[in-house]
C-alpha cells in the first residue's frame, strides 16, 4: 500500500513514515527538541514557512513530534525566540493565528512544551501549551 509517496508496501503520510514514528516512540521517555519559525495561540507549529514563502523543510520535526508524544513519558519541546526582525520591524513569533498560507508543520493536537528567549536573549521560560495561551 502507498500514500503520499513512500516504497511499496511501506504506508505514509506525506514524508512521515509510520514505521518511522512506531521506532522513535518505542523509547520511553523520549524528549525531541526542535525549532519553529512561529507558533500560533492554539499551538500550532510552523517550522517551514511564514505565510506561503517556504523558508525550510520539515525534516523529522513531524515524525519526532508524534514519535516523542506516543511515547511513554514521552515530550516534545519546540524552542524559539519570541520576536523577528529589529527596530520598527520586529514581529512578534507568538501570534494568535499564524500567517495564511503557513505550512502546519507540527498540529496543536501534539505540541507539548515551547521554550520562548525574550530579549535580552538570556532570560529563559519555559511553558507547557496551556500557558502560553493563557498569556
Amino acid at each position: 500500500m502507498e500514500k503520499g509517496g513512500g516504497e511499496a508496501g511501506r504506508e505514509t503520510v506525506g514524508s512521515v513514515t509510520q514505521d518511522q514514528v512506531r521506532e522513535i516512540a518505542k523509547n520511553d521517555n523520549m524528549v525531541a527538541i526542535n525549532s519553529a519559525v512561529s507558533v500560533d495561540f492554539a499551538g500550532q507549529i510552523a517550522a517551514e514557512s511564514i505565510g506561503p514563502r517556504v523558508i525550510s523543510g520539515a525534516g523529522g520535526q513531524t515524525s519526532f513530534a508524534i514519535g516523542s508524544f506516543l511515547s511513554n513519558g514521552g515530550r516534545s519541546v519546540t524552542v524559539m525566540t519570541s520576536t523577528a526582525g529589529s527596530g520598527d520591524r520586529r514581529v512578534s513569533r507568538i501570534t494568535p493565528m499564524l500567517a495564511e498560507g503557513s505550512i502546519v508543520t507540527v498540529p496543536r493536537t501534539i505540541s507539548d512544551y515551547f521554550i520562548v528567549f525574550f530579549k535580552p536573549i538570556i532570560t529563559l521560560k519555559i511553558y507547557p501549551i496551556r500557558r502560553v495561551c493563557q498569556n
